[in-house]
C-alpha cells in the first residue's frame, strides 16, 4: 500500500514537473511567436510607411507635373491672347489710319473744290473785267471820235464866223447866233474832253 502511494506520488510529481516544463516551453515559443509577429508588424509598418512616402512622392511629382502643365497651358493661352490683342490693336490702328486717310482725302477734295470755285470766280471776274475793259475802250474810242468831230466842227464854225466877221457881212442877230453856236460847240468839246479824261482814268484802274 505504501509502495502504491509512493508510486502515485512520484507519478504526480513527475507529471507536475513535466507539465511545468511543457508550459515553460510553450510560453517560450509563444513569446518567440509574439516577437516574430511584432517584428513582422514592425516591418509591415515600415513597408507601409515607405509605401506612403512613395505614394506621397508620386503624388507630389504628379501634382508638380499638373502644375507645370497648367502653367504651360496658361502661358500658351496668354501668348494666344497677346497675339489676339496685338492683332486687334493692329486692326484698330489700320482702321484709324484708314479713317484718317479718308478724312484727309475728304479735306483735300473740299480744298480742291474750294480752290476750283475760287479760280472759276476769279476767271469770271477776269472775264467781266476784260469785257468791261473792252466795253470801256470801245466807249472811249467812240467818245474820242465824237470829240475829234466836234473839234473839227468847232474849228470850221470858228473860222467861218471870224471870216464873215472880218468881212462885216454879219448882222447883229447873225453875229449873236454865230457866237452862241460857237459857245455851244465849245461846251460840247469841253464836255467830251472831260469824258475822255474820266474814261482814261477808269481804264488805268483796271
Amino acid at each position: 500500500m505504501k509502495k502504491t502511494l509512493w508510486f502515485v506520488g512520484t507519478l504526480l510529481v513527475s507529471t507536475q514537473l513535466m507539465s511545468a516544463q511543457e508550459v515553460s516551453t510553450i510560453e517560450t515559443e509563444k513569446n518567440k511567436a509574439i516577437e516574430k509577429i511584432q517584428e513582422i508588424t514592425t516591418e509591415k509598418t515600415e513597408v507601409n510607411t515607405a509605401l506612403e512616402k512613395v505614394k506621397e512622392s508620386t503624388q507630389t511629382v504628379v501634382s508638380e507635373q499638373e502644375k507645370l502643365q497648367a502653367k504651360e497651358e496658361e502661358i500658351i493661352l496668354k501668348n494666344q491672347q497677346d497675339l489676339l490683342n496685338a492683332e486687334q490693336l493692329n486692326q484698330e490702328k489700320l482702321v484709324k489710319d484708314l479713317e484718317k486717310k479718308e478724312l484727309q482725302a475728304i479735306k483735300d477734295q473740299k480744298a480742291l473744290e474750294k480752290a476750283q470755285k475760287k479760280l472759276e470766280k476769279e476767271q469770271k471776274l477776269e472775264i467781266k473785267k476784260q469785257a468791261k475793259l473792252a466795253k470801256s475802250t470801245r466807249k472811249l474810242q467812240k467818245t474820242k471820235s465824237k470829240l475829234y468831230k466836234q473839234e473839227d466842227r468847232l474849228r470850221t464854225e470858228t473860222d467861218k464866223f471870224e471870216k464873215n466877221l472880218r468881212k462885216g457881212s454879219l448882222t447883229p442877230l447873225k453875229e449873236l447866233k454865230g457866237k452862241a453856236k460857237i459857245l455851244k460847240l465849245k461846251t460840247k468839246v469841253q464836255t467830251l474832253k472831260l469824258d475822255v479824261e474820266r474814261m482814261e482814268l477808269e481804264l488805268r484802274s483796271f
